[in-house]
């Protein structure tokens, strides 16, 4: 079976990414690869991140997974393991159209929070006074995703976010792009935060990494959309990082997917 960037070895049940590209990227290579196993009733007893995400490594050949996430094979038995899998692309999937009711219970078994992404999640929501009920998450992809994707304006995001902006709400803005986050600064002003753990740049022919620190970036970078994925309302992009939340949140209600300058609505407002 032709998987996608990544490989399964039968004998010790293994799944290992083995993409070399953008943080979601490479880990949406293995989950691709993962539903693609379990479609056609094959179950991985293990994932291995040895191979893959090297950008995000201090040392090249350490195995991140168990770093970022966590398995429970006690919710194995509500996996369906003939569900018809349409592949996808994440740059061009619509939210809207994803198959939560097999993806879900898969992500319940495969791709829990560590015990560290836990910490995290909890030492930045203290740390920025994050109250999930009155936070809107704006979240940008930007630089070189032009290569992928037609990006929509700062003005059609601003005035996206007005339309989704409750009185009192603080808005938190996760892009990679510098130019970004400073626009959304100047215009909303004391309503904005960010988190200062992130990288930002305005390199129009690459993707954000870090330089050192490397796996501790990668804990915070693995914190932050958990963090988004929780909060009342998204405003959302298409991409790799883009559909992380949602499938942390378990679907799409309470967010916006600004898609190709297509704005995808769905307006039952997640409560928690």
């Amino acid at each position: 079976m032709k998987l996608h960037y990544a490989t399964y070895e039968p004998e010790t049940k293994t799944l290992t990414g083995i993409h070399q590209s953008g943080f979601y990227s490479c880990i949406n290579c293995v989950r691709i690869s993962l539903y693609k196993l379990i479609s056609v009733g094959i179950i991985p007893e293990k994932i291995s991140f040895e191979n893959t995400l090297h950008w995000y490594k201090d040392c090249p050949s350490e195995d991140s997974y168990p770093f970022l996430y966590k398995t429970n094979f006690q919710h194995i038995d509500k996996i369906n393991k003939s569900f018809d899998n349409n592949m996808f692309c994440a740059t061009e999937v619509k939210h809207k159209d994803l198959d939560f009711k097999n993806y879900i219970p898969i992500e319940n078994v495969y791709f829990l929070p560590s015990q560290q992404v836990i910490e995290k999640v909890d030492s930045l929501v203290k740390k920025y006074n994050i109250n999930y009920n009155n936070t809107l998450a704006v979240l940008h992809r930007g630089n070189d995703k032009w290569r992928e994707a037609k990006l929509s304006s700062v003005e059609t995001w601003i005035k996206v976010i007005e339309e989704n902006y409750k009185e009192n709400q603080r808005i938190l803005v996760q892009t990679d792009e510098l130019k970004f986050k400073q626009q959304l600064l100047n215009y909303f002003k004391d309503r904005c935060f960010f988190f200062e753990e992130m990288l930002f740049s305005d390199n129009a022919y690459d993707n954000v990494k870090p330089s050192f620190n490397k796996k501790n970036w990668s804990l915070d970078f693995e914190s932050v959309i958990r963090i988004i994925s929780k909060c009342n309302t998204i405003i959302n992009h298409a991409g790799n990082v883009a559909m992380i939340p949602i499938l942390y949140r378990g679907g799409t209600d309470g967010t916006v997917q600004i898609y190709n300058e297509e704005i995808i609505y769905h307006n039952k407002i997640l409560k928690y």
